[in-house]
This record gives structure tokens, C-alpha cells and sequence, in this order.
């Protein structure tokens, strides 16, 4: 099984608050900036996330969730 994967805005100065936040509560957790050639490599590239609601979770058994 993959380990969860939090996708999150990367220049977000919240987000990357709350990615500390998960990382420190959440160790299993994988967070990646959406940004990034992670996020680009295993996200459809159609996926279009809510605006002010950039956050994309993979969660284990490989199911995608926007919020």
C-alpha cells in the first residue's frame, strides 16, 4: 500500500504552515508543493483544484480528493 500523498499550493505561505502542521502530526503522510514535477508526474494533468482551495490527497488506496 502507498503511503498517502497531500498535495498542497507551494508559494502559500498558509499551506506551507499546514504542511509543518502534518508533518509533525502526520509523519506517514507524504507532502508534495502542486508545483512541483511530483505532483505533475502523478496527478492527471486535467485536475483542476477550487480556487483558494489548492489542497489534492492521495490517500492509500490511490483515490484522489480535492478540497
Amino acid at each position: 500500500m502507498a503511503a498517502p500523498m497531500l498535495f498542497y499550493d507551494g508559494p502559500c505561505r498558509l499551506c506551507q504552515r499546514s504542511v509543518r502542521w502534518v508533518r509533525k502530526h502526520a509523519p506517514g503522510v507524504v507532502c508534495v508543493p502542486l508545483q512541483g514535477e511530483e505532483a505533475e508526474a502523478r496527478l492527471p494533468a486535467n485536475l483542476v483544484t477550487p480556487p483558494l482551495q489548492g489542497v489534492v490527497f492521495i490517500d492509500p488506496a490511490g483515490q484522489i480528493h480535492v478540497a
